[in-house]
């Protein structure tokens, strides 16, 4: 699983955890990080410390990602 740290777009994600929170007005991805998913999107969790991307149907774990903050 691919670690993307964004603090603001981690807070985004906590007020809206939905795919379209990923995108700005035009439609581009506001991290240059989150990665291309095959198999589209199964499903997003919403946890304390991170929010969770998972592919449908993907044995590659490396499309899966979760946003959490920038340490400190």
């Amino acid at each position: 699983m691919k670690t993307i740290r964004n603090t603001q777009l981690f807070q985004e994600l906590q007020e809206k955890p939905k795919w379209v929170t990923l995108f700005d007005n035009d439609y581009n991805l506001k991290d240059r990080e989150i990665p291309t998913l095959r198999g589209g999107l199964d499903h997003i969790e919403k946890k304390k410390n991170g929010i969770y991307f998972y592919d449908i149907g993907c044995n590659n774990i490396r499309r899966d990602f979760v946003i959490k903050q920038e340490r400190k």
